[in-house]
């Protein structure tokens, strides 16, 4: 047909265009309709061969007005009211389309298609079926991505191509929009079937009720005698139509079955199905729809702004209080909340309705108290989607016994679990171990919890479904027998992969990349055991310890009294020697890095090692006489013995015990002005840590061999080391490894007289961290006096290092430091001296005024 036509009447599903006269007509009978709707629906009939734009629309109806598109809206209403819904269909982003058929238009010579033959008969005296979707009153938002993957699914299997995929399930969590994104697919596509589409909503049902009759009543039709679902698939047989079944979780055996009947009996019907939980029939497309996304915490406005849930969450707090809009004050506010409800669609409108009440911090603060906060549905929702609590515990009423008891368990879980683990959670024995697996397919199918891409798979709940869990298992009395089964679990882990690594020689990054996927867990376990079980508590303060140690932070997550206590206990020698060595090993990075630690590196050394010998575990016991060597004074007795012990056991085959054992003698070699004897055991320690595939470590390691070389006196050599690793440490997050390779690189360049780069690494040096880093601080500070005092800018010097002095207190400067400090002081007038005396008073240098005068170009 063409885009217009001149004829006086237009046909279409028992309505009657009459253009001469300006009228809609049913039965004969006007229908009130305004001008301008009665415009907007002549121009889509007239051009239902195409989409019409809003912009078209607006210059036809509206001509050479200009009119707020809004109003265009309220005529696509009242027509949708009239019409029924789906007579108008939206198009994202392009207009609208009309989409009915049209019978006839007198005078044109077209017929429309002959009425529907049926084994039924339809309700009414028109045989052809309705739409019956309810008008959508609020956009689908953050959903663009996966309308147009349903669409071109549907796209592609119409049943017209006589494709096998004619049943498409959208699959996901209660409250996720399954059912909004479903209907906007059934708006757009119904307009390609014949029969257009029919939305059901099985919501009503009581659990396992049929749903044929249901189906029936909304196609218009009367099911007779014989079996529902065969007598329906047989009357719907003649149709092309897209049928969509919602909220069929409660009702999956009758569905499943009804659908089957339909897949063999009805080839002209496209089936599409929400649930939470697939329904499982020969030939279903399942389509998992997750949750919005998410911006990350730190998103600045726009990226933030850009992510689906902040633009579903800010839409509704809008529609709440419309002074609300998204600003850079309240940003990070919403995007914690969107974060901590997981891009949920039903908490996010849930929390937006809070807002003008608590505004966004107040309700960012009040999610502790979720349950309670998030009760404001709007009236006309379901019960079971008017708050939080009744939406997921509708999904759990769902699950059978087994599975509430698996999802309560879960509940511990700070990040992902392992099938092992929540088998070990679950308490399941060799014979149950396999009824857990089907519980924890039945909580994924339903979208309670989450399986990762992992391979093999890990799983994990969004915060909201733990946070239930969690209240049910404390009200079942299960909170502290999971924890428990969950802290042992942990331990186990732990202990086994510092066995596998230092007694067996594991490939240690791949051995603690699995370590790492436990942090969190082993973080909130510690937290447990600290109360009720001290010997495991001091197991998973090692495990976390050596797993941040890993990633280059020396902190610990335990009371630091923890680590004293744990000496005195005589239960620690159950512990796995390999575990302890490890751990003395690492102690006095950890006394360094964490002020609250005691200084207990040389008796966890030598308990180590005491342990290591009485379980007979050699190379636990070579890891703890490196540990051990680091305490012992140079001078001392047993100290050369013991590093030529070490010497021997860096020849072993053994990559852990090779390591430490060539750290420790580097070490020593060091602390005996040894630079070059240092340089040649550090060399080949970093090349098995690299073979190792220990990239980050060995980055922080190639620090020491820069401050060797320049112990050797050879900035050179030091340079070349220096300024690559430099490189390499921009791209990552290691902050201390590059804040000390920029300060011994800067050092290395003051040496080789380089003043003018030695100035820019120290500008962006000292601003990145210098004036942050305290623990730095007073070698920064040595630098920038050394800086000055080779620029000729003597005063300053002198005022930089009186300031140095005090900044160290009582710490002892290092060796590289006190060499910098010596070649300032030298270049000083002898009226200086040394120790530093100003013939004028000394002037107190506050931090805020160091950068300012440390790089000046003039002297103070």
């Amino acid at each position: 047909m063409s885009a217009k036509t001149s004829v006086g009447v237009i046909v279409f599903g028992g309505f009657e265009l009459n253009l001469t006269e300006r009228r809609l007509l049913s039965g004969g009978q006007a229908l009130t309709l305004g001008a301008r709707a009665y415009d907007v629906l002549r121009t889509l009939v007239e051009r239902r061969d195409r989409v019409v734009s809003r912009q078209e629309l607006l210059d036809e109806v509206w001509p050479g007005l200009v009119v707020e598109e809004n109003n265009l809206s309220v005529q696509i209403g009242t027509l949708r009211r009239l019409l029924g819904v789906s007579a108008i269909a939206t198009i994202p982003g392009r207009g609208y389309q009309f989409t009915m058929t049209v019978d006839g238009a007198a005078g044109d010579g077209h017929a429309g298609p002959p009425p529907v033959a049926a084994s039924l008969p339809a309700r009414g005296d028109d045989p052809r079926l309705r739409w019956n979707l309810p008008a959508a009153v609020t956009p689908l938002l953050g959903r663009e991505g996966e309308l147009q993957q349903l669409l071109l699914a549907l796209a592609e299997n119409d049943p017209a191509k006589r494709s096998s995929a004619r049943l498409f399930t959208v699959v996901g969590a209660g409250g996720v929009g399954k059912t909004r994104l479903a209907q906007e697919a059934l708006v757009v596509r119904g307009a390609a079937h014949t029969h257009g589409g029919c939305f059901v909503d099985l919501a009503p049902l009581p659990p396992g009720a049929s749903v044929a009759g249901t189906v029936a009543s909304a196609l218009g039709l009367d099911l007779g005698h014989g079996a529902p679902d065969n007598v329906l698939a047989a009357a719907m047989a003649p149709l092309n139509l897209l049928l969509l079944l919602d909220n069929a979780e409660h009702v999956l055996d009758p569905v499943a079955r009804l659908c089957a009947d339909l897949l063999a009996q009805a080839p002209s019907v496209q089936l599409l199905v929400t649930s939470q939980t697939p329904l499982k029939v020969a030939g279903e497309q399942v389509i998992r729809l997750e949750p919005l996304t998410v911006p990350s915490a730190d998103a600045g406005l726009v990226e933030a702004a850009a992510c689906g849930a902040v633009r579903l969450f800010a839409e509704r707090a809008r529609a709440a209080d419309r002074r609300f809009v998204l600003t850079t004050e309240n940003i990070g506010a919403v995007v914690e909340v969107c974060r901590r409800i997981d891009g949920l669609p039903l908490a996010l409108e849930l929390a937006a309705a809070r807002v003008p009440v608590l505004g966004v911090r107040g309700l960012a603060d009040a999610l502790e108290h979720r349950f309670d906060v998030l009760t404001v549905g709007t009236r006309d929702a379901p019960p079971r989607q008017q708050t939080l609590r009744a939406a997921l515990e509708w999904s759990l009423s769902l699950l059978d016994e087994r599975e509430q008891r698996v999802f309560r368990c879960l509940g511990v879980l700070a990040a992902s679990a392992s099938l092992e683990m929540v088998q070990a959670l679950a308490g399941a024995s060799e014979s149950e171990r396999w009824l857990v697996v089907e519980a924890v397919g039945g909580l994924v199918d339903r979208s309670l919890v989450q399986a990762t891409h992992h391979d093999p798979p890990r799983y994990r709940m969004l915060d909201t479904p733990r946070s239930l869990a969690r209240q049910q298992m404390a009200q079942a009395g299960e909170w502290d027998e999971v924890s428990r089964r969950h802290a042992l679990a942990l331990r186990s882990i732990f202990e086994a992969a510092c066995r596998r690594i230092i007694v067996e020689g594991c490939h240690q990054a791949t051995e603690m990349a699995a370590m790492v996927l436990w942090r969190d867990d082993a973080r909130a376990a510690l937290d447990w055991a600290v109360r009720h079980d001290r010997l495991t508590a001091v197991s998973l303060m090692i495990g976390v310890g050596l797993v941040r140690s890993a990633q280059g932070a020396f902190t610990l997550d335990a009371p630091p009294a923890l680590a004293a206590e744990a000496l005195a206990m005589p239960e620690l020698a159950q512990l796995p020697a390999p575990m302890l060595a490890w751990w003395a090993f690492n102690y006095s990075d950890y006394e360094r890095s964490d002020s609250r630690l005691p200084p207990l590196g040389r008796a966890w050394a030598e308990r180590a090692l005491d342990i290591a010998e009485r379980q007979q575990v050699a190379p636990a016991a070579q890891v703890a006489r490196a540990a051990l060597l680091a305490y012992l004074p140079v001078d001392e007795a047993g100290s050369a013995a013991l590093a030529t012990t070490l010497e021997r056991a860096a020849r072993a085959t053994l990559p852990f015990v090779r390591t430490t054992a060539l750290a420790a003698v580097s070490l020593r070699h060091w602390r005996r002005g040894e630079s070059l004897q240092a340089v040649t055991a550090l060399e080949p320690m970093l090349e098995t840590m690299e073979k190792q595939g220990l990239a980050a470590l060995a980055r922080v390691a190639r620090t020491s061999l820069i401050a060797f070389w320049l112990g050797a006196d050879q900035p050179d050599k030091a340079l070349v080391v220096g300024r690559s690793l430099l490189v390499e440490l921009a791209g990552t997050r290691n902050e201390r490894a590059l804040a000390d390779c920029r300060r011994l690189v800067i050092t290395a360049l003051l040496f080789a007289g380089e003043n003018s780069q030695a100035r820019d690494l120290a500008t962006t040096g000292w601003s990145a961290t210098g004036a942050r880093d305290e623990r730095m601080h007073p070698g920064w500070l040595d630098l920038l006096a050394l800086l000055a005092a080779q620029e000729g800018r003597l005063r300053t010097a002198a005022l930089l290092l009186e300031r140095a002095d005090r900044a160290w207190g009582g710490r002892r400067r290092g060796r590289t430091s006190v060499r910098v400090r010596e070649q300032a002081v030298a270049r000083l007038p002898p009226a200086v001296g040394s120790p530093i005396v100003l013939q004028a008073p000394i002037v107190r240098i506050s931090d805020a005024a160091i950068e300012a005068l440390a790089l000046a170009t003039a002297d103070a």
